[in-house]
């Protein structure tokens, strides 16, 4: 059990690695699972400490894939674009049996891998890596299977 309190409410984005050290960013949708090790930083408010903040001031080398459709995609898109993989919570439109899982929902054409982040981004992507999984082979990630999380 963490100290810090899971964000409910919050639509959050938090970042990790696969096995070949490509990125992904993890959208809760308020409710998805968090891994413990980052509660302390997603419940600092300052824009500087914000993961999402940090990983859309990365450039833009890709263009995106939109694996879903969506009334306004455009946070997807922008995330793909900086050579990211995206993943959002699935159950944000259901109202019973939740599986907590986070489904692919946009995809960069040239995605970057860890070794081109530096400082917070870096650290929080070793910290966060998912040594089973390859985003590019995954429409669908249990991130509990391989991170102690919170979820709401």
């Amino acid at each position: 059990m963490s100290e810090y309190p899971y964000p409910s409410d919050w639509d959050l984005a938090w970042l990790a690695s696969d096995r070949s050290n490509y990125l992904a960013a993890f959208i809760t949708a308020g409710s998805g699972p968090i891994p413990i090790s980052l509660l302390p930083q997603l419940n600092r408010y300052e824009a500087s400490e914000n993961l999402e903040y940090l990983m859309l001031q990365l450039p833009i080398v890709s263009e995106a894939c939109l694996l879903v459709t969506v009334p306004t995609p455009d946070s997807y898109i922008e995330l793909a674009r900086r050579g990211l993989y995206v993943f959002d919570l699935n159950d944000v439109h259901r109202t019973t049996a939740y599986s907590y899982a986070y489904e692919a929902v946009a995809a960069p054409t040239f995605p970057i891998r860890a070794t081109s982040l530096s400082g917070k981004l870096a650290r929080t992507a070793s910290e966060q890596n998912l040594a089973k999984v390859r985003f590019d082979e995954n429409r669908l990630i249990d991130i509990s299977s391989y991170l102690d999380c919170s979820s709401s």
